[in-house]
């Protein structure tokens, strides 16, 4: 992983902004959909107001959180909330939002409609921007079926996934 310095915040903004909607202007033009996760917090705002000035089919894009807190969308330490005030505005108003929160108390009680609106985005996700404690953001991209990377990753997802279904414990039925 390469690492970049930036003279100021709002230059990290711009930068990661163009490299995101880049990625999803690539995902749009080879599937004519995109996928975009974001998390949330009050750091990335410089980002989301820059994204939301790039022009490209917003229309074609759907954006859901990386994290979210179980809280009303009006309750100020929501993440939802943020991506409606500073992402979903100007350029990218036509995007669709998929939130993770919904009318449920908990999210156990939740939990079933949640995921099937996460169904419902265009897969792989393009782009995932994920807010790492100690270096700052990481930018996350597609790994397409032509990528050299792609191979060897699939084959250890695979591996490791039959490894760990052959180790959940089988319950005993017909025993009492």
């Amino acid at each position: 992983m390469s690492e970049h310095h930036f003279a100021s915040c709002a230059a990290l903004a711009q930068a990661l902004a163009q490299a995101v909607a880049d990625a999803l202007r690539h995902g749009v033009e080879q599937r004519g959909a995109a996928s975009l996760a974001v998390s949330g917090g009050r750091t990335p705002l410089a980002f989301f107001e820059a994204l939301s000035h790039q022009k490209l089919d917003w229309s074609k894009v759907s954006i859901t959180l990386a994290d979210e807190r179980w809280v009303p969308q009006s309750d100020a330490r929501s993440n939802t909330k943020l991506v409606y005030q500073h992402l979903l505005v100007n350029e990218a108003l036509p995007a669709r939002f998929v939130p993770l929160v919904n009318h449920a108390t908990t999210p156990e009680a939740g939990l079933k409609q949640s995921l099937a609106a996460l169904h419902a985005l265009p897969l792989p996700l393009d782009v995932v921007v994920l807010r790492d404690g100690q270096k700052g953001w990481e930018l996350s991209r597609r790994i397409d079926a032509g990528d050299n990377y792609f191979h060897d990753l699939s084959e250890r997802w695979s591996a490791a996934l039959r490894q760990a279904h052959n180790n959940i414990p089988r319950p005993p039925y017909g025993q009492s």
